[in-house]
């Protein structure tokens, strides 16, 4: 699923800066949720409302950097008196944007059933034959969209997947401006002056969606304002105990708790990511906090983007709680369990064992299923240019237990060496072209 929006933002800044923001925040998504086609080519879907508008604006600018073909795609129906002047102005708007249209005219039947369904069928029809293999479609839908089509389901529907909302890919067809809300969209075009046209039909109550956005969703506005932010996480939580979440990436989670001092989770896969850890999280902050209060699920997910990034960390939650993060691991502690003194480890001191990639994996598995291990896990390498390093003095500022120390007698060497992420380095050693060969390692555990 993984639907996703800046749902806090601070006062309005100027105006590029601002819309350059939206965009990055975009395109982080798009990239995050892998929605670049391998062709590198895509199909716009645009009605000329301001969803798809904006869809067609922000899609333009992912090109040269991430895609090299963009397409826009209208459909003239023909059963409203507007269609005229949408194609008027998507004929503009791709025009002012340098992108290609394909311009189609549906001959539907006015006194036919279901009009509305034949309508979309044929549209996804020719949408399917323009594309390729390879090839996406986007749609402009947005998480307001998501949410309406949620809460109809949950009125209609008993399965549980409906009622997360609407998919973010199905087969060609992806939806990028799952990460904005109608607001935020609204936002951008008024800044980039993107003009649009309204379908006076979405104000036809004897539809349900209309029903839903026009009397529904207002009400539950006035009286819940978060309630997008909440049915934002909720969707992402329950999408991965379904198993649907686009980011989840299948592997399992190992929880390692220390009686009431320490918990620590880690990506058992080894594959470093922790998308789908959310749950975990929640449950080790509770069984480490002194206060029945929530815990920010903005907060959580915040630890989590900072384990798949790298170091991040102290992030605070209710209770005297803290985290840390580090890739493929986070770790949570009592504030007042963090020691003043940290463990000094010397260079000289290390315990170098030569290693192959299934060793090491071994060795890492072992690791993680003792039941006191320090963090971050951390090991002292030989030259392998792959691998990220940390800069000590970084890394000394950040380790809530230990500090290393190059002084000394072997600070002559100290320069070959390098203190690595031991998560990070078996993900890249393993997908390196040196991972046939033997690394000598030294790994920090819990001395």
């Amino acid at each position: 699923m993984g639907i996703k929006g800046w749902m806090e933002r601070g006062q309005e800044g100027a105006q590029k800066v601002e819309i350059d923001g939206y965009f990055a925040h975009w395109c982080s998504f798009i990239k995050q949720m892998k929605l670049v086609p391998t062709t590198k080519r895509v199909y716009v879907a645009v009605s000329g409302g301001v969803d798809s508008v904006v869809l067609l604006f922000l899609t333009s600018r992912l090109r040269p950097d991430l895609l090299d073909e963009v397409r826009a795609v209208h459909f003239h129906h023909g059963l409203r008196g507007e269609s005229d002047q949408e194609v008027k102005l998507v004929k503009e708007l791709c025009t002012q944007l340098s992108v290609p249209l394909d311009l189609h005219y549906l001959n539907l039947d006015r006194g036919g059933a279901n009009l509305e369904q034949v309508a979309r069928q044929e549209r996804y029809k020719i949408l399917y034959q323009l594309a390729s293999s390879g090839d996406l479609i986007y749609t402009g839908h947005q998480i307001d969209d998501s949410f309406e089509w949620s809460l109809m389901q949950q009125f209609k529907s008993s399965s549980l997947q409906p009622t997360l909302g609407i998919p973010l890919i199905n087969g060609p067809v992806a939806r990028p401006n799952l990460c904005l809300t109608k607001g935020q969209i609204y936002h951008i075009a008024r800044k980039e002056k993107l003009s649009w046209s309204e379908d006076h039909t979405n104000q036809e109550l004897r539809f349900d969606r209309n029903y839903i956005r026009n009397i529904v969703v207002p009400a539950i506005k006035r009286r819940f304002p978060t309630y997008l932010k909440q049915y934002v996480y909720r969707a992402n939580q329950l999408a991965i105990k379904l198993g649907v979440d686009r980011h989840q990436v299948g592997g399992k989670f190992l929880m390692r708790k220390e009686s009431k001092c320490r918990v620590t989770i880690y990506q058992h896969q080894l594959i470093g990511r922790m998308s789908g850890a959310q749950e975990l999280v929640r449950q080790g902050i509770h069984h480490l906090s002194s206060s029945a209060r929530g815990v920010l699920a903005s907060q959580i997910e915040k630890m989590i983007a900072g384990a798949d990034r790298g170091l991040k960390g102290p992030y605070n939650f209710s209770g005297g709680v803290v985290g840390f993060s580090s890739f493929g691991e986070i770790h949570l502690t009592s504030l007042e369990l963090i020691p003043t003194k940290r463990q000094l480890i010397k260079l000289e001191d290390l315990n170098w064992k030569l290693m192959d990639l299934k060793e090491y994996q071994r060795y890492l598995d072992g690791i993680m299923r003792q039941k006191r291990t320090l963090f971050p896990l951390i090991c002292f390498i030989q030259e392998m240019g792959e691998v990220p390093s940390f800069k000590l003095s970084s890394f000394n500022k950040f380790s809530p237990y230990y500090q290393v120390e190059v002084d000394g007698p072997t600070s002559g060497v100290a320069e070959k060496i390098r203190l690595v992420s031991a998560l990070r380095l078996y993900s890249r050693w393993r997908q390196s072209t040196h991972c046939h060969r033997s690394l000598k390692v030294a790994l920090l555990v819990q001395s």
